[in-house]
């Protein structure tokens, strides 16, 4: 019988659960650089849309807010989903919303579809922690590198 802690022999589902883990980690990062990337190009967007530096800031101004009281009211509106679908249609919207983003060349196609992709964020980001605490292996929640 080998140690519970040992490495040498993985649990089954081990490598599917930190499979998982590293799916939340990367959605993670999209969501962040998609809140944050147009901070550095507001200069091109502004100038590619015929708006001031100050109008397309408001795209991130208005994301930040969509994205907290969405974010607040998760709790109402995902309480009985599977956690699974929801997270993958999250990503999925995201995704699409940030698409529509790129594509737009007008002010209100690039502010509408970030509001949208803002929903999104926060309903995934409010999740994200519980969500991979619940998948992580006992053991492992809190783990430290040292």
């Amino acid at each position: 019988m080998t140690h519970p802690l040992s490495t040498s022999c993985p649990e089954p589902g081990l490598t599917r659960t930190w499979l998982a883990i590293i799916v939340l980690g990367i959605g993670a990062f999209s969501i962040v650089s998609t809140e944050l990337a147009p901070i550095g190009l507001l200069s091109l967007i502004a100038g590619d849309l015929g708006r001031s530096e100050a109008a397309i800031g408001l795209t991130v101004t208005a994301y930040a807010w969509i994205g907290a009281l969405s974010a607040l009211l998760s709790t109402i509106w995902l309480g009985k989903i599977p956690r699974k679908p929801l997270m993958i249609g999250l990503m999925l919207g995201l995704a699409i919303s940030n698409g529509v983003a790129m594509a737009s060349n007008e002010f209100s196609m690039l502010l509408g579809a970030r509001a949208i992709g803002a929903v999104f964020h926060g309903l995934f980001w409010a999740m994200i922690g519980a969500l991979a605490a619940q998948i992580a292996p006992a053991r492992q929640i809190g783990w430290q590198l040292q």
